[in-house]
């Protein structure tokens, strides 16, 4: 989940990036995680029907881009079938140690969209809480 996203008319792409946040430079992250080198194709475009063809950090393309919302608070969910919550040391298209980019809207000719939010994707304890809501959820369906 995100906040500050009011665009209403326009569409955040939004990619997980080679290296992690550290300098207060969006900048620092380096460029789309792309370990099969899909996007250094000319005319490259991921298309969301061939997953497999996609950058791996390529989540917008996959499962489309940031909606802005008035209040500017956004939140997606899916399952991407290319990328693995394994580090990076351990998996080419690991994510554990690199950084989420939320990019502007828009983008004059010839340019990428600036980067105007990022964060570092780290490993976390939540495994406990999610059984617990998940136990939650059964027994009260039982």
């Amino acid at each position: 989940m995100t906040h500050g996203l009011t665009n209403t008319s326009g569409m955040y792409p939004y990619h997980v990036h080679e290296h992690a946040y550290y300098d207060g430079s969006c900048d620092s992250t380096g460029g789309h995680l792309d370990p099969y080198g899909v996007g250094n194709v000319t005319g490259y475009v991921c298309d969301p029907n061939t997953p497999d063809k996609c950058e791996a950090g390529d989540l917008s393309g996959k499962h489309g881009k940031l909606q802005g919302t008035l209040d500017g608070n956004v939140m997606t969910k899916y399952t991407d079938q290319y990328i693995s919550l394994n580090g990076t040391t351990t998996l080419e298209n690991g994510v554990i140690g690199r950084a989420v980019v939320i990019h502007q809207t828009y983008a004059p000719p010839g340019a990428s969209p600036a980067r105007i939010a990022c964060a570092n994707i780290i490993e976390g304890n939540c495994s406990q809480k999610i059984k617990q809501k998940r136990t939650r959820r059964r027994r009260q369906m039982i």
